[in-house]
């Protein structure tokens, strides 16, 4: 059983790590909000570019065929997708690595004590 003086000896330790993770996990949402943001730019760029492509199909008619016309959607839905999911997984990669960054600093900075007063 742990003492109640070694845990008061560990408790800044380990709340210097959870600023520190805090610090990090803020950044990284920062981040996500910018990358968000160029995201959704580009999204936007590909809404005028479909716009663009249905228009183009409209005026040509039948002649240029179905499938013609149905390719860059076909893609530009792939691509929503895809980053939909990058997003929800960089989401996730970035709680975890925060968490597991926490944890190997408290880690470090329990054993880095242990050690200093157990030469």
């Amino acid at each position: 059983m742990v003492s109640s003086s070694a845990s008061d000896q560990r408790a800044p330790v380990v709340k210097a790590s959870l600023v520190t993770s805090s610090t990090c996990l803020f950044r990284a949402r920062r981040d996500a909000a910018v990358a968000g943001a160029e995201r959704d730019g580009l999204r936007r760029d590909l809404d005028r570019y479909r716009a663009a492509a249905r228009t183009a199909q409209d005026t040509d008619g039948a002649a240029a065929g179905q499938a013609a016309g149905d390719a860059p959607n076909l893609f530009a839905d792939l691509l929503t997708r895809a980053d939909d999911r990058a997003n929800q997984l960089a989401a996730i990669a970035d709680l975890t690595h925060a968490a597991g960054s926490s944890c190997e600093r408290a880690y470090d900075a329990l054993m880095a004590r242990q050690v200093s007063r157990n030469p």
